[in-house]
């Protein structure tokens, strides 16, 4: 799944995209062979502030004008970063096919939608919000339970509401402690108790900066490394910004991606 931020202040440069060119970046990560594209309007790293939902459909929708027509939705699907359930309402009526919520579950009016029009969902583990998430973060001996005991209740919702095409992403670096990141990727196996669909976000992010003392510039060796041990673990869905690379990695280490 490549990563297209349309904001001003996602925490890589390199990731920002303004309105033309996130489209040519999707164009071109689909022709790279991404099999999904998650798009933002909104930075949800930690520190960030939160838009309202007009704000960021001010950013999505000349997008999602722009983009109807320039993707073969067939090879490559498009997945939405957002948790306003207003703007999954309206997102809907493209050619979409994913909502990423990186705030935790969807409140039930955003659920309602996601099942009538039978869209895939990734459910993310957060503290939120992104300005608070890193005031008191789970430590390595809290994360693990934490996280079951969210994905459980969570599934089981999405049960209630016929959703049946999800993924779990434990949310990398979303409030909690650099061991406590270590010590999810080790232990991914434990989620796919819950759910066999677990995705999950590393790309140049500051777990791979204090692992390799690098720069965000410097981190795609990092990176792809902390891809592999992901899928090693069990993760079936990884996000990057770098597409072409991560295949080519992934390739030879005789993973299909």
């Amino acid at each position: 799944m490549g990563v297209i931020n349309i904001t001003p202040d996602s925490f890589w440069v390199n990731s920002r995209y303004e309105n033309d060119k996130a489209v040519d970046e999707c164009i071109a990560m689909s022709d790279q062979g991404a099999k999904w594209i998650d798009v933002g309007a909104e930075s949800t790293r930690p520190g960030s502030m939160q838009l309202s939902h007009g704000e960021e459909w001010k950013r999505l929708e000349p997008f999602l004008m722009s983009l109807e027509g320039k993707i073969n939705t067939k090879k490559t699907k498009i997945s939405i970063d957002t948790y306003h359930s207003e703007n999954i309402k309206k997102i809907s009526n493209f050619e979409i096919s994913m909502i990423n919520n990186p705030s935790g579950m969807p409140n039930e009016k955003a659920l309602k939608i996601i099942c009538q029009k039978k869209l895939h969902l990734i459910v993310s583990h957060a503290l939120w919000p992104p300005n608070k998430m890193q005031a008191k973060p789970l430590n390595k001996t809290q994360v693990m339970l934490k996280l079951i005991s969210f994905f459980q209740e969570a599934s089981e919702k999405l049960q209630d509401f016929n959703i049946d095409k999800y993924y779990l992403d434990p949310g990398i670096g979303f409030g909690k402690t650099q061991n406590a990141n270590i010590e999810i990727i080790n232990n991914l196996e434990m989620l796919k108790k819950i759910n066999k669909n677990i995705a999950i976000g590393v790309s140049r992010k500051s777990l791979i900066g204090e692992l390799s003392k690098k720069d965000i510039e410097e981190r795609l060796e990092g990176s792809l490394f902390v891809a592999l041990w992901s899928i090693l673990n069990g993760a079936r869905l990884i996000r990057v910004h770098d597409v072409k690379e991560t295949l080519s990695f992934m390739k030879s280490w005789g993973i299909d991606c």
